[in-house]
């Protein structure tokens, strides 16, 4: 999911937040979502919408 810059900070991203863990909970009890911690700005969105931090996986790369 992501917004357009240019319509960033006027509420359009907890909206699609909230619309999407609705239509989740319509069908399980539990709503899981993975955020890069690199991406203050969707962590911070999740963190605005009531997701709590449940469990954090480390990914490793190696770059050719």
């Amino acid at each position: 999911m992501a917004i357009a810059i240019p319509y960033r900070g006027k509420g359009f991203g907890k909206q699609l937040v909230g619309f999407a863990l609705n239509e989740g909970l319509k069908k399980s009890d539990k709503v899981v979502l993975d955020v890069d911690s690199e991406n203050p700005t969707a962590f911070n969105l999740y963190k605005k919408c009531g997701f709590q931090i449940d469990f954090q996986v480390d990914y490793y790369r190696y770059e050719f």
